[in-house]
């Protein structure tokens, strides 16, 4: 399997290709992160973080 960068993970994450990102290795805190460092509005971080958080459950990766 090939590792994918961050970069990668977050950018078919962001253009709604979330199971591709998810199946490939994005997890909770490379989303935290990249939400911080980019500024995004409290309520979006939340809503962003538990739509991942589902995502991760229903695909058994939490």
């Amino acid at each position: 399997m090939t590792a994918y960068s961050t970069k990668q993970l977050l950018e078919w994450y962001l253009q709604g290709d979330h199971e591709v990102a998810i199946s490939h290795g994005l997890t909770l805190n490379m989303l935290e992160s990249y939400l911080q460092e980019h500024g995004y509005e409290r309520d979006l971080k939340y809503k962003m973080i538990k739509t991942l958080e589902r995502e991760l459950k229903a695909m058994d990766k939490d």
